[in-house]
Order: structure tokens, then C-alpha cells, then sequence
């Protein structure tokens, strides 16, 4: 399936005329979602239509709420609390069960969520990945100033904004570790998995810094 991308320029956000049919399969059986573009600072929303197969999968109240990628990490974080106290003999294991059914969801969530969600780079513009061939060429029918590229954008935000945060947690994580490591007492699996998650979160965070398709593994779509 061909699938490319699709930019908007910021000054012809406003005036966009969207087809209806589906971002991810060219569906005309689609369901319109207000996406959030601009993270979950701003305020600003697109109105897309997916597949009504791929939004009942992912939960369209998820898809549409703004500070979803918190969601992930405050169940982990719970998760890893209720571990550590399961773990000590402080707390039963009916929180911990909960939370896991509930991360597990999460993940389940996460694996069917729709590549097409529009974002806006640092530059003004709105992307939108991976968007099926057919559908993309409506796009572009309907809105001359709405280009196709098969090469990496612009990310959400600016290197600098992904410089200082891998650099608070690299060093967070690097520093409870040690601080754990030498603090006299056994630690959980929970904790150490958990400084674990945050680290690699650090690197990967890290590489956001690169150009996008410096890496050649990297998707090339926010993240």
C-alpha cells in the first residue's frame, strides 16, 4: 500500500478543505475526529476523517484528548508504586493486578492508535503521516497549496526543546540510579525497571535532536 505525507502550510491551515475519506485506508466509511495538533500546551484542533474500524479500535475519546501521551506514563508510575509496595509486604496485590490490566490496555491502545494524526511542527505547519496514496491525492486536488513528500519534516518541536529534556532525564535517571545503588537497601525490580523506562526514554528523547532521517530507522512521523 503507498502510502506518503502530506503538509499543510500555516497560512493555508484556516482555509483547508478536507475530503471525506479515510487518512489511513481511503475509506469513504469514515468517522471525524477533532485531533488535537499542537500538543498539550496549545489549543489548536483538525477535523480528519479515519476509518470508523480504526477509531473504534483505538477509542475515539483517546484519539481525541489532548494530554493522552501523559496517560501511559502516570499508569506506569502507579504501576511501579504498587509493585514496589507489593513487593515490600506494605500493599496487597489487587492495586497491582488493577494497574496491570490497565497498562496492558494501554499498550493495546497504543499499538492500534492511527499513524495519520495531523501535528504542527515547530515551524507553524501541520503534518499528516502516513497518509494513504488515493486519500493524499484528494487532498492536494482540493487544496493546491497542500504538497506530498516522501522526505522527513519538520518535528513538533524544536531541538532545543528535545536537547533539554533528554538531558533532565538521562541525568535524573543516571542519578536515582546511583543514589539507589548505594543507599544501603535493597531495591525492587519496579524501581530498577522503572529508572530503566526513563533512561531509555532519555535516549530516545536524545535522538529527536538529529535531523529527522539521520537515523535511518527512525519512522520519519511525531513522536
Amino acid at each position: 500500500m503507498s502510502r506518503t505525507t502530506l503538509v499543510v502550510p500555516a497560512q493555508h491551515v484556516g482555509s483547508l478543505e478536507v475530503p471525506s475519506q479515510a487518512l489511513d485506508d481511503a475509506s469513504p466509511v469514515v468517522v471525524w475526529l477533532n485531533a488535537p495538533t499542537d500538543g498539550f500546551c496549545g489549543s489548536g484542533r483538525m477535523a480528519v476523517p479515519l476509518a470508523a474500524r480504526s477509531v473504534k479500535s483505538a477509542g475515539r475519546f483517546l484519539l481525541e484528548f489532548r494530554l493522552r501521551p501523559f496517560i501511559g506514563w502516570l499508569v506506569f508510575a502507579a504501576y511501579t508504586v504498587m509493585s514496589d509496595g507489593y513487593m515490600r509486604g506494605l500493599l496487597s496485590s489487587v492495586p497491582q493486578v488493577v494497574l496491570a490490566a490497565a497498562l496492558g490496555g494501554w499498550l493495546t491502545f497504543a499499538s492500534n492508535r492511527p499513524r495519520q494524526l495531523p501535528y504542527r511542527t515547530h515551524v507553524g505547519d501541520v503534518v499528516v503521516p502516513r497518509v494513504h496514496a488515493d486519500t493524499a491525492r484528494r487532498w492536494v486536488e482540493s487544496n493546491p497549496n497542500v504538497r506530498t513528500t516522501d522526505d522527513p519534516v519538520a518535528r513538533p518541536q524544536p531541538p532545543l526543546f528535545y536537547a533539554v529534556w533528554s538531558t533532565v532525564l538521562l541525568l535524573g535517571s543516571i542519578g536515582v540510579g546511583t543514589y539507589l545503588a548505594n543507599d544501603g537497601r535493597e531495591q525492587s525490580l519496579a524501581i530498577w525497571v522503572a529508572v530503566a523506562a526513563v533512561f531509555v526514554s532519555g535516549v530516545r528523547t536524545a535522538l529527536k535532536t538529529l535531523p529527522l532521517g539521520y537515523i535511518r530507522w527512525e519512522p520519519g512521523e511525531q513522536s
